[in-house]
């Protein structure tokens, strides 16, 4: 029984003495390594999710992060506009015209219509009802002055293309009007808003004194559109003007009652002017 313990205490002791140097090593870790140690390992697969997300590259978008603003997009310039099954891109410049143009085909399109319905009434498009409409306008044009050169088709003729580039002058000369009557349309729509916006800040400048724009002097408003000047700049003028005005006034004033006094009181202090005058009346009455 001896001999079996002490052949089984050699095996003992190498475990006990590993423990120990183990016990010994962690002692004698730093603090780092030993967060490090108690920390347990895990395998690979297991990696969490959200780590390996706050890692991952970042997508390349395009734009640069240098603290520059990137040039703007030609997106951001151009309008696409689909029309007739293809697509068209243009720039604000461009654009602008044709929105002006929709504009003015939405207010005819009440009358297109109307053509459109005579047009299908009869089998044909509108284009074609206007070709109609045209030959048989000329047709009728032409009978009416064959028959006042009573059947002379040259005289006809002539007097014909007359009639017809006179009535291409008066188209002509109609479309023209109509463009100078439109742009003073725009002008006068655009001088409104302008003296709407100055308007709002002559009130902010000058607060009770206008109740509404027809409190305004005429001369200012005058001013305002021939000089184009802001409103608030042409009332200030006009104000400074009407002060100048009446400090002229009054001084005019005060000279006539100074000249006025003054005269008044070189007569009551030269008695030989009244004596004289009274020698002469004296005199006059005797004779």
């Amino acid at each position: 029984m001896y001999n079996e313990l002490k052949i089984s205490q050699p095996d003992a002791q190498p475990e006990a003495e590993a423990a120990e140097y183990k016990q010994t090593d962690r002692e004698n870790l730093p603090p780092e390594a030993e967060d490090t140690a108690a920390i347990p390992s895990q395998p690979l697969q297991e990696k969490d999710s959200t780590d390996e997300a706050s890692y991952s590259a970042p997508e390349i978008s395009g734009e640069r992060d240098d603290g520059k603003e990137s040039p703007p997009d030609e997106a951001d310039t151009t309008v696409c506009v689909k029309f007739n099954k293809q697509e068209r891109t243009y720039t604000v410049e461009q654009a602008v015209p044709l929105v002006e143009m929709g504009l003015k085909w939405e207010s005819f399109r009440p009358q297109h219509e109307k053509l459109r319905y005579m047009a299908l009434s009869q089998g044909k498009s509108v284009s074609e009802l206007i070709e109609l409409v045209q030959e048989d306008f000329d047709e009728r044009l032409y009978a009416r002055l064959l028959e006042e050169c009573g059947g002379n088709q040259a005289a006809a003729k002539r007097l014909h293309e007359t009639q017809k580039a006179e009535m291409q002058r008066r188209y002509e000369q109609a479309c023209a009007q109509e463009q100078i009557r439109q742009e003073q349309q725009d002008l006068q729509t655009g001088l409104e808003e302008r003296l709407a916006d100055d308007f709002l800040l002559l009130v902010k400048e000058v607060p009770d004194r206008f109740a509404g724009f027809e409190d305004v002097p005429s001369a200012v408003v005058d001013s305002a559109v021939k000089e184009n000047l802001c409103l608030l700049d042409a009332y200030l003028r006009y104000e400074l003007q009407e002060k100048k005005k009446a400090a002229a006034a009054q001084a005019t004033q005060a000279q006539a009652a100074a000249r006025s006094a003054g005269s008044l009181e070189g007569k009551r202090n030269s008695p030989e002017t009244d004596l004289n005058s009274f020698e002469h009346a004296f005199y006059t009455a005797l004779g």
